[in-house]
C-alpha cells in the first residue's frame, strides 16, 4: 500500500483502504498504524481516502479513520485485560 500510494496517489482518491490482521490476536502486539496513516496524509489524501483497520492508532490520527475494529469483540471469552 505504501509503495502504491507513492507511485500513484490519485488512484487512492475516493477509496477505502482496509488493513486486516493487526489486532490483538492477529498482529504481534497490536502494532501502531502510523505508517499507513502518514502515507495517506503525506500524499494529500486526508479528505479523499478512508482507512479501516483492526490495528492501533495514537490519539493524533484524524480525518476518515476507523480504528480498533476487531473480530475478537464478538468472542465472549475474549478479555481486554
Amino acid at each position: 500500500m505504501i509503495a502504491a500510494i507513492s507511485e500513484d496517489p490519485m488512484s487512492f482518491k475516493g477509496k477505502v483502504v482496509v488493513i486486516r490482521g493487526e489486532g490483538p490476536k492477529g498482529g504481534p502486539g497490536m502494532p501502531e498504524m502510523l505508517t499507513p496513516t502518514s502515507a495517506i496524509m503525506g500524499a494529500g489524501l486526508g479528505k479523499e481516502c478512508a482507512l479501516l483497520t483492526d490495528g492501533r492508532f495514537s490519539g493524533g490520527s484524524h480525518r476518515y479513520v476507523v480504528r480498533h475494529i476487531f473480530p475478537e469483540a464478538q468472542v465472549s471469552s475474549f478479555s481486554f485485560f
